[in-house]
């Protein structure tokens, strides 16, 4: 009968370093995991598909398309676009399911009221922009496509400081390009790291994309290009939401983001690989802010995937050392667990050994003491010590 012999570890002290710097490696990690978690948590306008979704069973995702000013997406088509959408819900077998599609470009204005003025970046929006994206609304609300009066505007609470010297300012009347627009809502400007990085000194303010263009819609003139369109879709399968996103508003798959997996590690690891690029190529696409907010963020993430895999060595290897151990226990049957209770024991029994040996040394010490200054013999209990050791062994 063949008997598997299992072999002592290598030198306890190398084996308590390691242990120690694994332990700490693992805590570092689990420090630079929520690090990264951190970094892009606040990004509330990549949280569209999980705010839409809500607490129902059908999952949802959030994807988006950039452009250029010269390749910008045709308005006309993201507005019929919902009866493709329709389609590839019914061919899904989930008529009933509701999604958001938004589009808007970019543009800058000059804007007044009869408290002040300043000099504003617009974005020019339409369909469920405020739906889907999570503005956190300081006074007021956001208009929406269905409203009678698309002559509201939404102002940032930089914008409404410098023009009403207040956010509480809904209602009152601004001045663009000698139209006049009413104040539908203040937002909050978002104060997480990437954001503030990107979002600029200059006030932002947010007005329909139709009443903007409503002159050269109707007389076929040219109208302000529109460079980001985004949706929020089921995901009844596997890039559902990418495929019917792409084919309903007419671009190529390969350009369409997907915002809610973006910060998934398949991509973070895609995203590092191509870093050293982003400096030298360039598409002209000029993103709104939280998209660049977005990039910044899963470029310092993806960054923070080298410390990760370098600390993520030694416990790697501590958890294959203990798998290939505990086989190589199975594997030797009754004999590996005799050789660890033996072992057990026998570290048990040192520790005995060693605690009376230090007793015994303390006794001779008093007793010498005792016989120096010519005082009366203590009781020994040497005795009693080695008679413990002798009944229990060693």
């Amino acid at each position: 009968m063949k008997t598997t012999i299992i072999k002592k570890p290598g030198h306890p002290l190398l084996h308590l370093i390691l242990g120690v710097a694994g332990g700490l490696s693992l805590i570092i990690l689990l420090i630079l995991l929520f690090v990264s978690g951190r970094i892009s948590a606040p990004l509330v306008h990549q949280q569209g598909a999980s705010r839409w979704a809500g607490d129902g069973t059908l999952d949802f995702e959030q994807v988006s398309v950039f452009q250029s000013i010269a390749q910008s997406l045709d308005p006309s088509v993201i507005e019929s676009a919902g009866q493709s959408v329709d389609n590839k819900l019914n061919e899904a077998g989930i008529p009933e399911a509701n999604y958001l599609i938004c589009y808007g470009g970019e543009t800058s204005v000059a804007i007044s009221s009869e408290s002040g003025g300043s000099s504003a970046e617009a974005y020019l929006v339409g369909g469920d922009f405020f739906q889907l994206h999570g503005f956190r609304f300081l006074y007021g609300t956001g208009f929406q496509p269905e409203d009678v009066m698309q002559d509201r505007i939404v102002l940032d609470e930089l914008a409404a400081w410098q023009l009403f010297s207040s956010n509480d300012c809904v209602g009152l009347p601004v001045s663009i390009e000698q139209d006049t627009y009413y104040v539908a809502g203040v937002v909050e400007r978002e104060t997480d790291d990437c954001t503030a990085e990107v979002y600029g000194e200059s006030p932002r303010v947010y007005l329909s994309y139709k009443q903007w263009n409503q002159d050269a819609i109707l007389s076929d003139g040219e109208t302000t290009p529109v460079t980001f369109c985004e949706a929020v879709l089921p995901e009844p399968v596997d890039d559902f939401a990418l495929s019917t996103f792409a084919e309903a508003i007419h671009v190529d798959e390969d350009s369409v983001r997907n915002n809610t997996e973006r910060f998934d590690l398949a991509p973070l690891w895609e995203n590092l690989q191509s870093l050293h690029l982003q400096g030298v190529l360039s598409n002209a696409v000029v993103y709104p802010y939280w998209e660049s907010a977005a990039i910044l963020a899963a470029n310092q993430r993806s960054i923070l995937l080298i410390p990760m895999l370098i600390f993520l060595i030694l416990p790697v290897g501590w958890a294959i050392y203990a798998v290939i151990w505990a086989w190589r226990l199975i594997k030797a049957g009754g004999y590996g667990v005799y050789m660890i209770a033996d072992r057990v024991n026998e570290h048990h029994k040192t520790n005995r050994y060693l605690k009376v040996m230090a007793e015994r040394r303390r006794e001779k010490e008093r007793m010498i003491q005792f016989e120096d200054n010519d005082e009366e013999e203590p009781v020994s209990v040497a005795g009693i010590i080695d008679d413990d050791v002798d009944a229990g062994g060693l």
